[in-house]
């Protein structure tokens, strides 16, 4: 995954007027949280893989994070979110 993707953000707030430096601040704010939530390392954790090809699944940590590593996954071999 890459760390510099652009994401859209979706702000509601209660007050119907709002200084724009007030909602950079809460834009950028958000922005760190969620690229905090959504490094490799905690998807790695949260996840595991399917292998098809070898009827398996992979849990280690450290192969699951090399596959969430790699450009491109190889057929059948499926990244599952365990929640």
């Amino acid at each position: 995954m890459r760390s510099n993707r652009s994401r859209d953000l979706m702000v509601v707030l209660k007050e119907a007027h709002i200084a724009p430096e007030i909602l950079n601040a809460e834009t950028e704010w958000l922005n760190t949280v969620l690229n905090r939530i959504e490094s490799n390392r905690n998807l790695a954790i949260s996840c595991e893989i399917i292998n098809l090809n070898r009827y398996r699944i992979e849990k280690r940590f450290d192969k699951v994070l090399a596959c969430i590593n790699e450009q491109k996954l190889k057929p059948f071999i499926f990244l599952y979110n365990k929640n």
